[in-house]
């Protein structure tokens, strides 16, 4: 049975954002700590219970977000109170703040997060007393970077690219020289987007061309930051030569091999590889064609050069035979 979110929910959510504001407003002089430890204890459980988050829309979930990072951001905090109640309440804050994120999908979340960035490294530049929120975002966003391979099956990746996209544009006014204040907002997106292809691979080209290629703002960074990750994470054909030596990592060598042939067409393995073994070097073609024809499948098409019924010129399919002894029987 599918548990839904009562109709109640938004009520809940309203009445508590009205006592959150009201009873805080005059924070930290004239509020009862008591009744800050016990509020906020209530508000960590609300926003524990995964189904009410989950049916909260977006501008309630922003709006919640919102509330407890400005109170999470007081100069202070911690020492405010008699008996730890500042320390437990900064402790309180932080995690209904992880809840709502854990319990929110993740793909808002991170939209949530990158708006509130833009909002409020604003409101800092023009020297209002916030100037902690941005920091404290960007803590958050880094939480959830870390987190990413476990949920990245979850993650709606080309309406990510966008936001990113969205405030890239939005919010860096000179893409060849931005300020400091700007620095932040291009470092946290060039992290999100290096976590994001680190586990993408060459398939967030396809997330690419769906989202920020059609988009009629010109995309000054995240071609050029995607194609640097890429680079940086392909291993060299040394590698991954030494790749192939082991049933372990025979598999992802050969997409290694095959994508780096691709990308290098003038590379002469002979120059590599002096001596071959016919058997070892048909286990190679054969397990280059398969990839190709699985890519084919799927909908990437490879543009790799066929030469006659095979995938590779004979120059690339050559392998050393004295560093394959476990493919002997072949």
């Amino acid at each position: 049975m599918i548990r839904r979110p009562p109709r109640s929910t938004h009520c809940i959510s309203s009445a508590a954002s009205d006592v959150y504001k009201r009873q805080f407003e005059k924070w930290p002089e004239e509020i009862p700590m008591k009744f800050a430890k016990y509020f906020l204890n209530l508000l960590e459980k609300y926003s524990a219970t995964d189904f009410i988050i989950k049916g909260l829309s977006k501008d309630t979930v922003s709006c919640l977000m919102e509330q407890l990072l400005e109170k999470l951001a007081l100069e202070g905090l911690e020492e405010m109170g008699e008996g730890g109640k500042g320390e437990a309440i900064v402790s309180v804050l932080n995690s209904s703040i992880i809840k709502v994120m854990e319990n929110t999908d993740y793909t808002l979340i991170f939209t949530i997060l990158l708006e509130l960035f833009s909002k409020y490294k604003k409101v800092a530049s023009q020297g209002e007393q916030l100037v902690k929120v941005p920091e404290l975002i960007v803590k958050y966003l880094l939480k959830l970077c870390k987190a990413l391979p476990s949920f990245i099956s979850h993650l709606d990746i080309p309406k990510l690219l966008l936001a990113l996209h969205t405030y890239l544009l939005e919010n860096i006014l000179n893409y060849q020289n931005y300020s400091r204040s700007e620095e932040m907002g291009i470092r946290i997106a060039k992290t999100i987007l290096s976590e994001l292809v680190k586990l993408r691979k060459a398939d967030i080209w396809n997330d690419y061309k769906v989202s920020v290629e059609p988009h009629p703002g010109i995309d000054f960074y995240l071609k050029r930051w995607i194609n640097i990750v890429l680079k940086s994470a392909r291993p060299s054909l040394e590698a991954i030569l030494e790749g192939l030596k082991s049933h372990a990592t025979f598999d992802e060598s050969v997409a290694a091999l095959a994508e780096h042939l691709q990308e290098n067409p003038g590379v002469n393995l002979e120059q590599h590889l002096k001596t071959c073994s016919k058997a070892f070097s048909k286990l190679v073609v054969s397990s280059l064609n398969e990839y190709v024809k699985e890519k084919d499948a799927a909908g990437n098409k490879t543009s790799t050069p066929r030469l006659g019924k095979g995938v590779f010129s004979k120059q690339q399919i050559y392998m050393c035979s004295s560093c394959y002894i476990e493919y002997t029987l072949y």
